[in-house]
């Protein structure tokens, strides 16, 4: 309603006492949003998996001060100074936007953090530690299934599962520089924080681990284990966020190979999607050779059938792909062999097709 006035035209929301309070126990506000947007907003509070932000971290008040820093002549209203301020009316519920109030400011970064220790809050985004306390309080955050892990102090870990606080089917290596990578195999695994400390307990389960031989260090033997715990350090600082190899480009992938094989890390996967990459990369060709033949051998009037037999033909390429990945991913058969399978058995059939119809 505008200001004082109420209008029967007026937009109206339904609510539940139960949903304000699990939408805010503390303050217990009513909201002022579309019908809309409030169901949107229960429905993801009220999602199993769903985690509040306060569970992860603590909000604080945000480190530059319009009025005192201005008088300091740290902010200005000229976007070539320098970054731009965030203010509050910059946040909503879902997603930044144009402050509804006030003019654009702008920090004077170098002045601003000139003679401000590193120990500063104004120097936070320097570091990663907003990633460190995160994992502190919750390890699985700092973690993604698929993707080779370097977040740890002397560890790579790989994992191909992960469901809440549980993982599943984990390795970890552990790479020496004067010898052999160690490797620890676990079929499941779960993390335990450590308080107070850039430390945490990890369990895991039914597995096998390394163990050096007393008599020559330089030899493993394998040891089964039911339980197996061991503490992982998070002071170490990341430079930069880690892709799965399904983003990577080919140069980053070959340069994520070379760097583990120095390791004698297993390499198998990222192989595997290097050379997927590439052998898809000819599919649309294959698919037009196949298509050709198909179209003159049915019926012009046939397009019903057209469709089926193409669904059939990338389905049936697409599965024995699934299945030769799988057999690379393993090590049954070696990367640059078996992937180059599908495009062959394609080609094949293309050229069968591509006969019958010329002939």
């Amino acid at each position: 309603n505008p200001a004082q006035f109420m209008e029967e035209a007026s937009p109206s929301i339904a609510l539940r006492p139960g949903d304000l309070l699990r939408f805010d126990r503390e303050n217990v506000v009513i909201p002022s949003c579309t019908q809309r947007d409030w169901d949107l907003a229960t429905g993801i509070i009220g999602h199993a998996k769903a985690r509040r932000l306060g569970e992860c971290c603590n909000a604080s008040q945000g480190e530059v001060n319009e009025t005192t820093d201005g008088k300091r002549g740290f902010v200005s209203k000229d976007p070539k100074d320098g970054p731009r301020i965030l203010r509050g009316s910059n946040l909503c519920m879902y997603v930044l936007r144009e402050a509804s109030q006030g003019e654009p400011i702008f920090l004077r970064k170098q002045q601003y953090l000139k003679g401000k220790p590193a120990s500063a809050k104004a120097r936070h985004h320097e570091q990663r530690r907003v990633l460190k306390n995160l994992g502190a309080e919750n390890p699985t955050a700092m973690l993604e299934a698929g993707m080779f892990i370097h977040a740890f102090e002397n560890q790579i870990i790989f994992i191909h599962k992960i469901d809440g606080n549980q993982m599943y089917n984990i390795t970890i290596y552990q790479p020496k520089p004067d010898g052999p990578t160690r490797t620890i195999i676990a079929k499941r695994g779960e993390f335990t924080p450590v308080p107070g400390g850039n430390q945490i307990k990890l369990k895991l389960m039914d597995g096998t681990s390394d163990e050096p031989n007393l008599e020559n260090p330089e030899n493993f033997y394998k040891l089964n284990f039911k339980n197996y715990f061991m503490t992982l350090d998070l002071s170490r600082d990341k430079a930069q966020v880690e892709k799965k190899p399904q983003s990577m480009t080919f140069k980053e992938l070959k340069a994520e190979i070379a760097k583990l094989e120095r390791l004698f890390v297993n390499t198998a996967r990222l192989r595997t999607e290097y050379f997927r990459k590439v052998t898809w990369s000819f599919s649309p060709l294959i698919f037009i050779l196949i298509g050709f033949p198909l179209a003159v051998i049915t019926n012009r009037r046939e397009r019903s059938a057209n469709i089926v037999l193409a669904i059939l033909c990338f389905a049936f390429y697409y599965l024995i792909s699934l299945g030769c990945e799988a057999l690379s991913k393993k090590g049954i058969l070696p990367p640059a062999l078996i992937m180059w399978a599908p495009n062959m058995i394609a080609v094949a059939g293309a050229f069968i097709l591509n006969y019958k119809c010329a002939f």
